[in-house]
């Protein structure tokens, strides 16, 4: 298991025109349609059948090795959704988190919450979009659901759905490869049907690799031409397969197309395709493949472990949750309606490990390529029961996919009687230049720590806290946006609107962690609270902190270059202010008269004086602003 392909695009989108031995390092900003520039973008499949059951291959998205073993040492970008897994579709959503990648198939999304319809995966600046596809009619006759499915048809109700959501990818992808288990016939049949349909629906699928019918299908290193860009890798890791898309930028306003496309297969003679041997056959395969290592953005000290992200609070989801509150409350032209930030625990596949953490990680952890968007509800009570809907699902009573975290300036209450209870403080955006002083402190040096602490054993008051009394902005996923986890009636019910946000998941995890402190630290804190009476225990959670002190928070101070001329300034102005008296107290200690001949004899000397106090005032203040926000970076205030 997975006896799907397995499939994704290598970490190395080079720049490059074919033949050329002088590659340019990046794209020009322009482009004219007889010179067009290209990328390289090779894909790399699995047979179908597992080497083992359950096997696993592995890409690592930061240097694109590949690596064939048992479960639980994968990465790969995507992985499809083969009839046997089915057999035991109990287990597919462990093995998605062993794997630590999605599951896709367009026909599936829907009946297993495990399985996503479709991901969008990113490789220096080329989004690759992934849509699947399944036989779901040749499972066995105990999968009596199967018998509703819709048959390997492209012309039919399944190749609709596939191009459907092949067509919605190309708002946020350059490319989109199908990866489906429906046989070589129906790949065929999909990629011709998307060519044939292109004026009517745009550009959808620009290739597919496939699997079932235990094929060895490619181009044999020849361009495919007018043939339908299909590629198959055999069956039992019996070949590996590798396509490879050359992508032009022929017009600014339609973005990356595919040029020319081509594949081959490379026989796996080894040993033994289940062992070392194979992997360290595959590896020296795409050590070509490989690129450069990427800069992380931190350096993880202690483990964030995501196994309770589905039962309670966890310091992941906290995390995450704060990148997305920071997305919606800070971006220009944001609400001024409270704003907090929901993130449901079945988004989080993967535990963040200690040592340097950067877009691999992240995408481990965030594998799905989510968006953000903004649902307004009018009214505290409306966002409450959504809420609770999530709360309903929490494992161990549900699979806990729905359960809901919150963002640090929310503090949500249960019960057992169902009812949630929400009280909400106005989110800290800080500085606007804080992230572009982080990066640029920890530029060429180490990128700053992230450490994830024991549970707190007491709750902090930290703010004021109260229940809103109009209307409330929540920052959820896309997918939850969408009725994913079963939560489009529920947010239908609450009259919700939506505002998307631009960029991803990733993109915004990036940026909260160069905004945080130098060493910073997340710990379950008591966002989420289990209570007997919700109302009650927010109402006294809320009067607590109202009457005890807040804790002291450092003052927002100027930058150090602007407080070293404001505070040379200040020095300056009340030097001379006060200079004829200086004037008048010289003269009485050198015993001559204190007569006031004129003004300017009050001032003689003052500029000479007043450029030495402007210098040395202007060292000192910005010395001092420096210091003390260095200090107060260190101790993480």
């Amino acid at each position: 298991m997975p006896a799907g392909p397995i499939a994704t695009c290598a970490k190395r989108v080079a720049p490059a025109v074919r033949g050329c031995k002088n590659q340019p390092k990046r794209r020009s900003s322009r482009r004219t349609r007889s010179t067009p520039a290209r990328w390289s973008c090779r894909c790399h499949a699995r047979g179908e059948g597992g080497a083992s059951s359950p096997t696993a291959a592995k890409i690592s998205r930061s240097d694109a090795r590949l690596a064939t073993t048992p479960a639980g040492a994968m990465g790969y970008s995507a992985l499809a959704v083969g009839n046997h897994d089915l057999e035991r579709a109990d287990e597919l959503a462990n093995f998605s988190k062993e794997a630590r990648a999605p599951l896709v198939s367009t026909n599936l999304c829907r009946q297993f919450e495990a399985v996503r319809c479709s991901r969008v995966a990113r490789a220096h600046g080329v989004a690759v979009g992934l849509v699947g596809y399944t036989d779901a009619t040749a499972v066995g006759p105990l999968a009596t659901w199967s018998k509703n499915m819709d048959p390997c048809d492209a012309a039919g109700p399944l190749g609709d759905a596939v191009l459907a959501e092949a067509a919605s990818l190309r708002r946020r992808a350059d490319v989109v490869i199908a990866i489906g288990h429906c046989g070589y016939r129906f790949d065929a049949d999909l990629f011709r049907r998307a060519a044939a349909e292109r004026a009517r629906r745009g550009r959808t699928v620009d290739a597919v690799v496939g699997g079932h019918t235990h094929l060895i299908r490619s181009s044999n290193g020849r361009d495919y031409g007018e043939a339908p860009v299909v590629a198959q890798a055999g069956v039992s890791g019996s070949h590996l397969g590798i396509l490879e898309l050359d992508l032009a930028a022929r017009d600014p306003s339609t973005g990356l197309e595919v040029a020319a496309a081509r594949s081959r297969n490379v026989p796996l003679r080894v040993k033994d395709n289940r062992g070392s041997d194979m992997q360290r056959f595959v590896d020296a395969e795409l050590k070509a493949h490989a690129a450069p290592p990427a800069k992380p953005w931190r350096t993880v000290l202690d483990r964030g472990d995501d196994g309770a992200c589905r039962e309670r609070e966890c310091a992941v989801a906290n995390l995450v949750a704060d990148a997305m509150a920071r997305k919606g409350a800070c971006a220009s032209g944001a609400s001024r309606a409270p704003v907090v930030a929901l993130f449901e625990a079945g988004s989080a596949r993967a535990s963040i490990e200690t040592g340097p953490f950067g877009r691999a990680g992240a995408t481990a952890v965030l594998p799905w390529a989510n968006t953000y968007e903004v649902l307004r509800f009018p009214s505290a009570g409306a966002l409450e029961s959504v809420i609770a809907f999530g709360a309903a699902s929490r494992a161990p009573a549900g699979l806990g996919g729905g359960f809901l975290h919150a963002s640090s300036n929310a503090r949500i209450f249960l019960d057992a009687a169902g009812r949630a209870r929400l009280l909400v403080a106005p989110y800290e955006c800080g500085r606007r230049a804080a992230g572009t002083r982080a990066r640029r402190l920890f530029k060429g040096k180490s990128p700053g720590t992230l450490a994830f602490l024991p549970p707190a054993s007491s709750p902090s008051c930290r703010w004021r806290w109260e229940r809103p009394a109009g209307p409330v902005d929540a920052v959820v996923t896309s997918w939850l946006a969408a009725g994913g986890d079963g939560f489009g009636p529920a947010i239908a019910k609450a009259n919700a609107t939506r505002r998307p946000l631009d960029g991803v998941d990733a993109d915004a995890l990036e940026a909260h962690l160069a905004a945080l402190p130098a060493a910073a630290t997340y710990r379950a804190e008591g966002r989420v609270r289990d209570a007997e009476d919700a109302v009650a225990a927010a109402a006294e959670f809320e009067t607590s902190c109202a009457a005890r002190p807040l804790h002291a928070t450092r003052p927002h101070t100027a930058p150090p270059a602007i407080a070293g001329v404001l505070g040379a300034i200040s020095m300056t102005g009340g030097f001379v202010a006060t200079y004829p008296l200086s004037t008048l107290q010289t003269r009485a200690m050198l015993g001559e008269p204190l007569v006031v001949e004129s003004c300017a004899w009050l001032y003689r000397g003052v500029g000479v004086a007043a450029v030495a106090v402007y210098s040395s005032g202007a060292v000192f203040w910005t010395m001092h602003a420096f210091f003390s926000a260095r200090m107060g970076r260190s101790f993480g205030s």
